[in-house]
């Protein structure tokens, strides 16, 4: 099953210990990597820079910034691949964002893109 991870964004809550207690995330990679369970990354900007676009009785509202002004925002996505949701909170448990922020696990269906259906989609771990 593929799940989508979201990275949360989580200051109010985190402490200098949370920080030092992190995993790296050379050692999430790695571990990651070797069950083949990480099929994609992507790291997102700051808030700052987010613009949200909505388009209401035919007219188009850009605003700047996230969907809400709530201290926690999403930092980032990751796609995976795990057994079911008990394992994928396991992988979820060895990231280090976990420690220092927070992280949502849905699970994930393709509406037929290549990228989740594709069986070549998991490539080599790096070396």
């Amino acid at each position: 099953m593929r799940f989508l991870m979201l990275i949360i964004h989580d200051d109010p809550t985190v402490s200098e210990a949370d920080i030092a207690d992190a995993p790296s995330h050379e050692s999430w990679f790695e571990y990651a990597h070797a069950r083949r369970a990480y099929d994609l990354g992507i790291r997102c900007d700051a808030r700052d820079d987010a613009r949200t676009v909505r388009v209401r009785a035919g007219h188009m509202q850009v605003s700047e910034g996230t969907v809400n002004d709530a201290a926690e925002w999403v930092a980032g996505v990751a796609l995976i691949d795990a057994d079911d949701m008990n394992d994928a909170v396991e992988i979820a448990l060895r990231n280090p964002a976990a420690s220092y922020g927070a992280i949502e696990i849905r699970p994930v269906h393709s509406f037929g893109g290549p990228l989740l259906d594709d069986p070549q989609r998991h490539p080599s771990p790096p070396e």
